[in-house]
């Protein structure tokens, strides 16, 4: 086989009928990069036999992990919204549909929510499949003015894949330096994110949620997880701000409890934009110091999420003009 270049990669996906089990894709997603990985804990006999090397290897239980990096685009972020550890409402008779997700407290994926994803990817022409995945964290980052999703992917195990495949891609929707938009309320059930609360200082913003999953495995003649488990949930948003008063620095001091909300539009509002909201954050770390003689005098500041008693902690929503059932 000739060596092969990223470009001649894909990446397909399909939400499981059955968990666990794979199926083919039914939607292929453009893609920056990837690296998931079949993970194997092997284990090595350091039985003593007049030796002091590993006398033998035995077959070790194993998963499917790695990143999964893509610029956001409405149409394919549902699918993976539907495979991470959020409680989904879905609106709308037909297109476009609104998908709004808030935490769950589910330890895992055994029962019907969330979703588990088959993940197909072809590397120089040969095809990897990837069952019952879920989207372990989810990062949405403004990265050269453009809003990015990236991922971190577990899967319960690795198959075979039979081809070709004959995948088809859409008109994309990426949200440019013009979509986005930040403001700052003060926390609570139903911030109003009214006009006045709009932030013309943010230098870049990094929302960050992480459910601390685990690969989970039971004896049951089978080397593949049994299934995926969710731990503690974290929440944050990190960013650089042009520093211009000491508010936000007396904020970080007394622990004062903010919200946050990044919104991207695109050309179609009704049918393309992504909303994320957190209604009860605290600054964990505001930084301001000198740099060079031309250097901008900026804080490095990072919001830390907390539970909103009477209400959600956070909540994701996009409007997409695809139809995941």
């Amino acid at each position: 086989m000739a060596i092969g270049l990223g470009a001649s990669g894909l990446v397909g996906v399909a939400k499981e009928t059955t968990r666990g089990t794979y199926q083919a894709p039914t939607v292929y997603v453009p893609f920056l990069e990837e690296g998931l990985t079949y993970t194997e804990d092997k284990y090595f006999s350091e039985a003593i036999q007049k030796q002091v090397v590993d006398a033998d290897v035995a077959a070790g239980f194993y998963h499917a992990a790695g990143p999964l990096n893509m610029e956001f685009d409405s149409q394919f972020a549902p699918y993976f919204l539907d495979a991470s550890r959020h409680v989904r409402v879905k609106t709308g008779a037909s297109s476009p549909f609104t998908y709004t997700y808030t935490p769950s407290s589910g330890a895992s994926g055994v029962g019907a929510s969330p979703a588990t994803l088959s993940i197909t990817i072809e590397r120089n022409g040969v095809l990897f499949g990837y069952p019952g995945c879920i989207v372990d964290t989810l990062e949405f980052t403004v990265d050269a003015g453009v809003l990015r999703m990236n991922m971190g992917i577990m899967g319960v195990g690795e198959q075979d894949v039979t081809g070709p495949l004959t995948p088809t891609f859409p008109s994309r929707k990426i949200l440019g330096a013009d979509a986005h938009e930040i403001r700052l309320d003060a926390a609570g059930t139903a911030p109003t994110f009214a006009s006045g609360t709009i932030q013309t200082n943010f230098d870049g913003i990094t929302m960050s949620f992480n459910h601390n999953s685990s690969a989970e495995n039971r004896i049951n003649r089978s080397r593949a997880a049994s299934y995926i488990a969710f731990h503690k949930t974290e929440f944050s948003a990190t960013t650089s701000l042009d520093f211009e008063s000491k508010t936000e620095y007396t904020n970080f001091r007394t622990n004062v409890a903010r919200a946050l909300q990044l919104e991207s539009i695109g050309a179609v509002p009704a049918s393309d934009a992504i909303r994320i909201r957190m209604f009860r954050a605290v600054l964990e770390t505001y930084d301001v110091t000198l740099g060079g003689m031309g250097d901008i005098t900026k804080a490095g500041a990072t919001f830390h999420g907390l539970n909103q008693p009477g209400g959600s902690p956070y909540e994701i929503r996009v409007l997409s003009t695809s139809d995941v059932a």
